[in-house]
């Protein structure tokens, strides 16, 4: 995927180490966004100064190496991390997620359009004046590149509640709002979790 891309080793280092920290989920959907501007440089080359489309491709191919010496480290050594669900099973919060419409979320604040096989739009958690925010409808994830978070619909309202809500919560509203039957949790043995944050890019 990355072989004929350059690298900057300094920036896989870094990245390497941004990495060790996320769950596995997270590094194939981060993984899937780095390939996805890849293809969007080569795609859009012409459209952008050719030292820009460069650093591009540069940061982005580092990027995706990084993410595929994490997961193969993992693999090697038999690891893995996987999201906190806060009680619910996994099989629930997946059918939530296929029932929700992500992209009519995001639009409650902002426009988007259509961008290859993705949606942008700028973003409305910081003054964004060249569109930031890319939602991938069929993989029902977004991101904003300028470092506001990344996810899916239920980290897409946490932000947008700020605090507000608590996982359970969110997974309450987006239960009511589109007539999913809510799962009951089953109380965590361990006692009280902090509040599910969105992630950070």
């Amino acid at each position: 995927m990355v072989a004929h891309f350059p690298l900057d080793d300094n920036v896989v280092r870094v990245h390497r180490r941004l990495c060790r920290l996320m769950t596995d989920d997270a590094l194939r959907a981060t993984r899937a966004d780095a390939a996805w501007l890849l293809e969007r440089a080569d795609a859009e080359a012409g459209e952008w100064p050719a030292a820009a489309t460069q650093a591009s491709r540069v940061l982005n191919a580092s990027y995706v190496r990084a993410v595929d010496d994490e997961l193969r480290w993992r693999s090697t050594n038999g690891l893995r991390r996987q999201p906190e669900t806060f009680g619910h099973s996994r099989q629930f919060l997946d059918e939530l997620l296929q029932q929700v419409d992500l992209v009519a979320e995001v639009e409650l604040l902002t426009n988007l359009r259509p961008r290859g096989r993705a949606l942008v739009g700028v973003c409305p958690f910081h003054d964004d004046h060249d569109p930031s925010l890319t939602v991938w409808p069929g993989e029902l994830r977004w991101r904003c590149w300028a470092g506001c978070g990344f996810g899916d619909v239920i980290d897409w309202v946490l932000l947008v509640q700020r605090g507000a809500f608590s996982f359970r919560q969110a997974v309450e509203y987006l239960s009511a709002r589109y007539g999913v039957p809510l799962e009951k949790p089953v109380p965590n043995r361990r006692g009280p979790r902090h509040a599910h944050k969105a992630r950070v890019a």
